[in-house]
């Protein structure tokens, strides 16, 4: 599925109601919402950014448990990383590292992963993308190394 490019649109957004909707812990669920203050909002403004995210071609196999894994590009953006890879693994983005030994995981960021796999004669053939959202902004130029399921270290060139 291709993404639509959405840079230099009109974004209008509609809001109703401010409140929340209350978790109830002994039952596991969220309660009906509650009203905070009542009423109608309209924020539009124009979507203008430039996108700062740099692809690095990596094309570096890497094994793991008898599996090969090759990752073929790593792109940066301050807000997120995004790695394409080959390989039987299915995988995720662990561990970020800074040039300055600072390191972010866990909480530090959201993934996502998407694989997609093809039978070509006997052999299974996998595609792999993995996403990692920052929780806050980083410069690029300062990530050292991404880490793979705690198991493989891209360095960033």
């Amino acid at each position: 599925m291709e993404q639509e490019d959405i840079n230099n649109s009109d974004i209008r957004l509609i809001f109703k109601d401010f409140g929340y909707s209350p978790y109830n812990k002994s039952k596991g669920e969220y309660e009906d919402f509650v009203s905070l203050i009542k009423g109608n909002w309209t924020l539009n403004f124009k979507l203008n950014c430039k996108d700062t995210s740099k692809t690095y071609i990596i094309n570096k196999s890497y094994k793991v448990n008898n599996k090969k894994v090759h990752v073929k590009t790593v792109t940066l953006s301050p807000l997120s990383v995004k790695i394409k890879s080959n390989g039987k693994y299915n995988h995720f983005i662990s561990k970020v590292t800074m040039k300055d030994s600072t390191v972010y995981s866990g909480n530090d960021f959201f993934i996502s992963n998407t694989s997609s796999y093809s039978t070509i004669g006997m052999d299974l053939f996998g595609r792999s993308e993995s996403y990692a959202s920052f929780s806050k902004i980083l410069n690029p130029k300062d990530i050292k190394s991404i880490t793979i399921n705690d198991e493989i270290e891209v360095m960033m060139p």
